[in-house]
């Protein structure tokens, strides 16, 4: 099996082998949908194009088939292939498949915007994300179009919550410019693609390293890092450095299991946010929040995604009060600016949480006004 880094520093280098001609996309997935593992299937699925579906299978493969090609396989040797790869390596597996979907649907921004010679900008439906009635209504992921960050990440963050908490930083400042953001729990990038689009930087980073430009970084560190403004010992950061964000996104992982250190195998499983008591949870996002906004430049704002539930993989036991517990124990001095119940229109099938998903509520915080 190829190297997934391997992969990945070669996966815009090579063009992806296209479909054989006359070959029909709906039925062609469903002889080859036979072949993958039930999960690997799931995941695909979520892209409701076949086309698309079959890109994306394409390039997994890269990574899977070590550098063969389905055409020159037989069936009995693709599917012990796809075996292997589950089975001996299901977390890299799954990242190289998450990373499949990623770029084949980000590709179709860029196709689209190139043929149409169209400025590149967020979706209308974020765009015009509303608060109304104190709810903001989302899609988990958005349907039958692409998404941003990792369309099949568990968990991810609603662009939509992105969209509400830049809209809402700029009627606070004075000057209004691409903002500067950093992003404690990136996961799969949502909320650098979001503001990447209306020309904002941001520093992102998570206790679990999944690529896409996010640095490894357990969110109770904030500010130990180079991109954070922490000078280097050695050497010479390359890097964007922020040291006074005018955003910080915080949205830790439901309470439960499975926790994403799980999901990627990785050795950080017991910092993991997912695996703490309720009360120690609220006491270090209280923390991390009220750490946050210490940092902030002026009339700048933490974006808060509370997940009110524990979960058990597919069933999830609601646990309402806890963004109320996490605001009696910040600091002094922290104005809530902004308080939204998060409604699912849509919630898709993920691999290990099927379609539940915890109720939601967004803060958004910054320091309190003083009187001179």
């Amino acid at each position: 099996m190829t190297c997934l880094d391997d992969i990945l520093a070669d996966i815009d280098a090579e063009p992806i082998q296209p479909e054989p001609a006359g070959q029909h996309p709906g039925r062609a997935w469903k002889r080859l949908a036979s072949d993958l593992p039930p999960a690997v299937r799931r995941m695909l699925e979520t892209i409701r194009i076949p086309g698309l579906r079959l890109a994306a299978l394409r390039r997994a493969e890269r990574y899977v088939l070590s550098g063969s090609v389905r055409e020159d396989l037989d069936a009995a040797r693709y599917r012990a292939l796809w075996r292997s790869a589950w089975s001996n390596r299901n977390a890299e597996t799954t990242r190289a498949i998450r990373l499949a979907i990623d770029q084949t649907l980000k590709d179709v921004h860029i196709a689209r915007m190139v043929e149409h010679e169209a400025p590149y900008c967020v979706p209308t439906e974020v765009r015009t994300a509303r608060v109304r009635d104190g709810k903001l209504t989302v899609e988990d992921p958005p349907s039958a179009k692409p998404s941003f960050g990792v369309r099949s990440y568990p968990e991810r963050t609603p662009p939509e919550v992105v969209t509400v908490a830049a809209r809402t930083w700029r009627s606070r400042v004075r000057h209004p410019r691409p903002p500067l953001a950093w992003d404690l729990t990136a996961g799969s990038g949502t909320v650098q693609d979001v503001l990447r689009c209306n020309g904002g930087r941001v520093v992102s980073t998570d206790l679990t390293n999944n690529g896409n430009g996010v640095a490894k970084l357990d969110a109770r560190n904030l500010g130990c890092c180079p991109g954070h403004g922490q000078p280097v010992q050695t050497g010479h950061f390359e890097g964007l450095v922020v040291q006074h964000p005018d955003m910080v996104f915080l949205d830790p992982p439901s309470r439960g299991v499975p926790t994403m250190a799980e999901l990627d195998r990785s050795d950080d499983a017991d910092r993991d946010l997912a695996s703490l008591d309720r009360n120690v949870y609220i006491e270090i996002v209280a923390t991390i929040v009220s750490k946050s906004v210490e940092r902030l430049a002026a009339g700048g704002l933490v974006s808060l995604l509370v997940r009110e539930g524990v979960r058990n993989h597919q069933h999830i036991t609601q646990d309402s009060g806890v963004a109320d517990a996490i605001m009696g124990a910040l600091a002094a001095g922290i104005q809530v600016v902004g308080h939204h119940e998060v409604v699912y229109a849509h919630a898709a099938n993920q691999v290990s949480v099927g379609s539940a998903r915890c109720p939601m509520v967004h803060l958004l915080l910054g320091r309190r006004a003083t009187c001179r």
